[in-house]
């Protein structure tokens, strides 16, 4: 994916992770964090060297894997800029861009730069959206038992491991099984990673369910049902 200069100079905030990939430091975006291409590649073999299961495969203070990340070098398509985009698709992050012009382009259209010391490290805060649930609130009360919590993985997933009490209904057969969830009681939809759960409550929502938000996180289940939000 793409990312050109203009819209990324009116977005760079917490919401969003900057990553000079250049192995050789200098002028850089407002907020970026260096981290070179060779640094990303050694991390990659200490994930496989210690068989890092996927969902920890993470940037630090990164644990969300649809955290918008843009990666750029001097030039768009540069080998930096192309393989670090590789890297962290690797790592199983979902939204990853690579600035379409690179540091050349963006300095030749005006634009913003630094020439001073990096950010120290990165000060990622997802950005909320209508309908999340707090992870902590998810797991009061699923643990609790004071909400329908609704797994829309697939049957496969769900039989691996599931929340203690969840109800399994997969995300492409929800349309048709409205009827087995009540409309009063609150549900909390929840799937792997938060994209399912998104496209559920935007479909039940759509249905009139009014009691209904989902978790847009990582959710790491045990085989006895325990569970936690990464």
């Amino acid at each position: 994916m793409m990312v050109q200069s203009e819209w990324l100079s009116k977005n760079l905030d917490a919401h969003h992770v900057i990553l000079d990939v250049r192995s050789r430091a200098g002028e850089h975006l407002p907020g970026a964090v260096s981290l070179p291409l060779g640094e990303l590649k050694r991390m990659s073999a200490d994930f496989k060297a210690n068989k890092t299961a996927w969902m920890f495969k993470n940037l630090p203070g990164v644990s969300d894997k649809s955290a918008p990340i843009i990666v750029y070098a001097d030039r768009g398509f540069s080998p930096e800029a192309v393989g670090a985009y590789r890297e962290l698709l690797g790592w199983s992050y979902g939204q990853v861009g690579v600035l379409e012009e690179g540091l050349t382009g963006w300095k030749a259209l005006g634009l913003k730069t630094d020439v001073g010391s990096y950010a120290s490290g990165i000060t990622y805060v997802k950005k909320q959206v209508p309908g999340v649930v707090e992870p902590q609130e998810f797991s009061t009360l699923a643990k609790a038992g004071e909400a329908i919590v609704l797994d829309v993985r697939t049957a496969e997933e769900y039989s691996s491991a599931h929340v203690v009490k969840a109800v399994n209904i997969p995300l492409d057969e929800l349309e048709g099984r409205l009827g087995e969830l009540s409309r009063d009681a609150v549900i909390l939809i929840h799937c792997g990673t938060g994209a399912r759960a998104s496209m559920a409550y935007t479909l039940l929502k759509s249905k009139g369910f009014n009691n209904v938000r989902f978790l847009d996180a990582t959710l790491e289940i045990k085989k006895d049902g325990h569970f936690k939000v990464l």
